[in-house]
C-alpha cells in the first residue's frame, strides 16, 4: 500500500551493508529484430547482452506473444543513435541460440516468421532460413542488486543497471533466514556513482505493492535493526 509522502520521510532508514541483504528485480529492455531462424535469433539493443547469459525474448505475433527463451553466443557494438537528450546511445548487436525450442514452441516460431515475411518473395523451405524485417521485440531478464539502506517504506539499493525514475519493476528482496519477498518497486531516484573506476548506481527504491506476508517480513527486519541501533553504543 502506497503511504502519504509526509509518513514516508519519518520512515527511519538503517544501514544494512555487510548483512548481505540482497535481491532481484525483472528488467525489460525493447530491441529490434534483425533476423531470425528456428534456432535462433540476432537483435539490436541500446545495451550489451551478456555472453552467455540466457534472457527471454517476448515477440508479438498480431495479438500474441511468442516467448521463447534465448542463450547469448556473441554481442559486438555496432553503431550509435542519438538519445532522449540528444547524446549518443550505443548500439548493440547480439546473436542468441533458442534453449527452450519444443515442438510447439518451433511451431509458434514458425508462425511468427511466416506473418513477418516480406510478399510472396519468401518462402518456408527447410528447417533454416532468416527474415530481414525489422521486428520489436521485449528481452526480460533478473539483474541483481544490493541492498544498502532499508527502511519500512523502502531502501537504497546498488546496481550495476541504472533505471528511469518513476518506472516500475516486479522485484524480490532476499532477507537472510527468510523466503524471498516479492513485491512492485517504484524507482524514486538514480544517480550514477564511480568509486575506484568501478562504476555502479545508487537507486532509491519505494515499497508500492506487498502482500501481508511479506509485509509482516520486512517489519520483522525493521524491529531487528531497530534493535540492533538501539544496542549500539553512542559515539
Amino acid at each position: 500500500m502506497t503511504e502519504d509522502i509526509t509518513e514516508k520521510r519519518h520512515h527511519k532508514r538503517y544501514l544494512v551493508e555487510g548483512m548481505d541483504i540482497s535481491g532481484t528485480l525483472m528488467f525489460a529492455a525493447h530491441v529490434s529484430v534483425i533476423n531470425i531462424s528456428i534456432s535462433g535469433i540476432s537483435l539490436k539493443a541500446d545495451r550489451r547482452l551478456e555472453l552467455g547469459r540466457e534472457y527471454t525474448i517476448k515477440l508479438k505475433d498480431r495479438e500474441r506473444i511468442v516467448t521463447v527463451k534465448g542463450q547469448v553466443m556473441w554481442s559486438s557494438l555496432t553503431g550509435s543513435k542519438p538519445g532522449p537528450h540528444g547524446e549518443m546511445v550505443p548500439v548493440y548487436s547480439a546473436g542468441l541460440k533458442f534453449t527452450d525450442v519444443l515442438n510447439d514452441r518451433i511451431n509458434e516460431i514458425v508462425n511468427f516468421i511466416e506473418g513477418h515475411l516480406r510478399g510472396e518473395e519468401h518462402r518456408l523451405t527447410g528447417l533454416r532460413f532468416n527474415i530481414t524485417r525489422l521486428s520489436a521485440a521485449v528481452l526480460h531478464f533478473p539483474s541483481h542488486y544490493v541492498v544498502r539502506k532499508i527502511s519500512a517504506g523502502g531502501m537504497l539499493i546498488e546496481s550495476s543497471e541504472a533505471l528511469d525514475v518513476e518506472s516500475r519493476f516486479p522485484m524480490e528482496l532476499s532477507i537472510p533466514e527468510e523466503l524471498p519477498v516479492s513485491f512492485t518497486g517504484r524507482v524514486a531516484s538514480c544517480s550514477e556513482v564511480s568509486n575506484k573506476g568501478v562504476d555502479h548506481f545508487d537507486i532509491g527504491i519505494e515499497f508500492i505493492s506487498m502482500n501481508d506476508d511479506d509485509r509482516k517480513k520486512v517489519d520483522g527486519l525493521i524491529k531487528l535493526l531497530n534493535a540492533m541501533d538501539q544496542r549500539s553504543p553512542s559515539l
